[in-house]
């Protein structure tokens, strides 16, 4: 199952975000926005892994990919709640086929919170809090579009958060996810999900 959330992010990042991103602010500012974002991913993983607890060291690489990806997935899913309501303040037939679309697509990301989280700690009230968290960010992001963004957000901040998502996301599945998934199992298991 980490597999597949691995694969559904990094195609996400390069098939959606980081191509949107780029042609709208130009390919130079967005491929440096998504690799200083990877950068920072790394170098703030790197600084992080010593974690102590009560925790074993499965259990804390797991709940560790569980957090970063509720922080990577929240912060994704604000966008994706203002581009539900322009499209829907466009035309609403669009607005549907957007958010049918993006709901389809945040099924694996709810699995990628859910299943590390309680793989960690089996507790399904932590398990279900960090999902709730994760995925009220998108009506969120539609709230925070109809009052606030219509007159002060610039199409800049809106596509360099989109590559800024993207490098974090990109980041996420390689440094945690795939060797979380290689580590718990074999890695010819995972290679269909990528």
């Amino acid at each position: 199952m980490l597999g597949i959330s691995a694969g559904v992010m990094i195609s996400l990042s390069f098939i959606e975000l980081l191509p949107t991103s780029a042609e709208e602010m130009g390919y130079l500012l967005a491929f440096l926005l998504f690799f200083g974002a990877l950068l920072a991913y790394y170098v703030i993983n790197h600084l992080t892994q010593k974690r102590e607890g009560t925790m074993t060291s499965d259990e804390s690489t797991l709940y560790q990919i569980g957090l970063v990806s509720m922080v990577v997935i929240l912060i994704h899913n604000i966008p994706e709640g203002i581009i539900t309501l322009t499209g829907t303040l466009v035309n609403q037939n669009y607005g549907l086929m957007l958010a049918i679309a993006i709901i389809v697509h945040n099924i694996p990301e709810g699995v990628a919170i859910s299943v590390s989280i309680y793989k960690s700690t089996p507790k399904k009230r932590i398990t279900l809090r960090y999902g709730f968290i994760a995925s009220i960010a998108e009506p969120f992001g539609g709230l925070l579009a109809l009052f606030f963004l219509n007159n002060i957000a610039s199409d800049i901040v809106i596509y360099s958060s989109l590559a800024i998502v993207s490098g974090i996301m990109v980041g996420l599945s390689i440094v945690d996810i795939l060797p979380a998934s290689i580590e718990f199992d074999s890695f010819i298991r995972h290679l269909p999900g990528l």
